[in-house]
């Protein structure tokens, strides 16, 4: 009788410390998991909750000419600025598109110009300009990348005829 009685006892033992630890398991879990997982959102390392493409301080815009064939940036009150636009250090620009618009008309087809690098002069995009057309808007899907300390201009390649054109380039800067 007192080994049954003991029996029991341990056994009604085991079972409140299962009921317990049933009780006390889902916020021992959750704290470990939290701590797992747990973000610090500071100035230096902001945490991002939106596409970085669609935060307003990231958006950069961009007016390109032929003469002098530089890029401006749009300032976010209105205007241009005075100096030919260059990417910040730490911060890649990634052009989406480009909305091309013609002042002189070309006469002829076979109008090809481009966004180059300032830095080396190699052309990102390519972008046919059809005979007496009033501009066009070129997607780049998940875009191109210009590179820290580099800008923008225009280059003419296969220009068949006297014209004028102006591009406003969008894009978003990302850190590198």
């Amino acid at each position: 009788m007192k080994y049954a009685k003991r029996i029991l006892m341990v056994a009604g033992a085991l079972a409140l410390a299962g009921l317990l630890a049933v009780a006390i398991a889902p916020k021992a879990a959750h704290a470990v998991v939290a701590s797992m997982v747990q973000v610090v959102n500071t100035a230096a390392s902001p945490a991002i909750t939106q596409d970085t493409s669609k935060q307003a301080a990231q958006i950069v815009s961009l007016l390109c000419q032929e003469s002098p064939s530089l890029c401006l940036q749009i300032l976010e009150g209105g205007g241009v600025a005075s100096g030919a636009y260059s990417v910040t250090t730490g911060s890649h620009l990634v052009v989406t598109s480009a909305d091309v618009f013609v002042n002189t008309p070309f006469t002829a087809p076979g109008t090809q110009m481009f966004l180059q690098n300032t830095a080396t002069g190699n052309a990102y995009e390519f972008f046919n300009i059809p005979e007496g057309s009033a501009g066009a808007q070129f997607n780049f899907g998940s875009g191109f990348a210009v590179a820290p300390g580099t800008g923008l201009s225009i280059g003419e390649a296969y220009l068949s005829s006297a014209g004028s054109v102006v591009f406003y380039v969008h894009g978003y800067l990302t850190a590198n």
